[in-house]
């Protein structure tokens, strides 16, 4: 058997690894990123040390199309690819699909752990589905859905489902051999495509955001983003942990108003509840909620949104 993998991050391991132990025969297309990744020389590494063939997309070896009709795969999975893939031109002899970390076919398009984290589902999904010319619209073949826990964070996440997936991949090629395999049309009244985060998605807007709400979006931005981000008296600060307060004693503050300092950095929200802050970064910077005020962060002041 022979697999190809499409990705341009080092999610891509944990199924290398995988493929690799399985005997599997396994070829790597690393693909360009839209940003400075200091974790591709680990790829770079793990392929090296471990004898998989692979080619990278940044030094220019072979465009994408040309390396999948070299290799002739039986399997092509997609994980992280900057531009759209022609289906009719990558092909695989038992086909090519894409593993993509969101729900579907509610959370189509970029960063679809991002937007379940800031809209608080209670779930979290991934999905592999045939890669098809409708971006994530092919029918699926493997899904799974875990708790949105307390203690996750973004990238916690992300690596999370690199090892999950493996599950959905091991389905695949074993009731691909055995003629079980099956698939499910996704419900597209359900649909939902979601782009990718912009400045406005990453700000905390005190004046309606629940506190629970803020405390999502702060996982949600860790630590791809180092936090969310408010202002504080105009600086730009970004708060990279925070939870819920249980005690409600901010009835009588404006939301984003530092109601107390001390191990942590509690600001009250609306409806009076408060949250706790634990970490920031300011400029860079990172503060622990104990050293806060040796930042200039004064009880009383308040945060505020860009449109205050």
């Amino acid at each position: 058997m022979k697999v190809g993998v499409i990705s341009n991050n080092d999610l891509c391991l944990p199924l290398l690894f995988f493929l690799l132990n399985n005997k599997v025969e396994t070829h790597l297309y690393f693909s360009r990123s839209s940003v400075i990744d200091p974790k591709r020389q680990a790829v770079h590494h793990f392929c090296s040390t471990y004898s998989v063939a692979y080619i990278d997309e940044e030094k220019g070896q072979e465009s994408i199309y040309t390396w999948t009709s070299t290799i002739d795969a039986d399997f092509l999975f997609v994980l992280g690819h900057l531009k759209k893939i022609d289906c009719q031109k990558a092909k695989a002899r038992f086909g090519t699909y894409n593993i993509h970390f969101g729900k579907l076919p509610e959370y189509r398009g970029a960063s679809p752990v991002f937007w379940q984290m800031k809209k608080m589902e209670p779930t979290l999904g991934l999905a592999i589905h045939a890669l098809t010319d409708e971006m994530d619209a092919g029918a699926i073949y493997w899904s799974k859905e875990i708790s949105n826990e307390d203690h996750f964070t973004h990238n916690y996440v992300q690596y999370l489902f690199s090892n999950l997936m493996l599950e959905g991949v091991g389905e695949i090629l074993v009731k691909t051999s055995n003629g079980k395999l099956q698939s499910e049309q996704q419900d597209e009244s359900k649909a939902c495509w979601h782009s990718k985060p912009s400045l406005r998605d990453v700000l905390i807007n005190w004046n309606t955001m629940a506190a629970a709400e803020i405390c999502s979006l702060v996982h949600a931005c860790n630590n791809w983003n180092i936090g969310a981000i408010t202002l504080y008296q105009g600086m730009e600060l970004k708060i990279v942990d925070a939870s819920l307060q249980v005690a409600v004693t901010s009835k009588n503050h404006a939301p984003g108003t530092i109601s107390s300092l001390g191990e942590t950095v509690n600001v009250s929200c609306i409806n009076g509840d408060e949250i706790q802050l634990h970490y920031l970064s300011l400029n860079g910077i990172p503060i622990a909620a104990r050293h806060a005020r040796k930042y200039g962060i004064m009880e009383g002041e308040r945060f505020t949104y860009p449109m205050d």
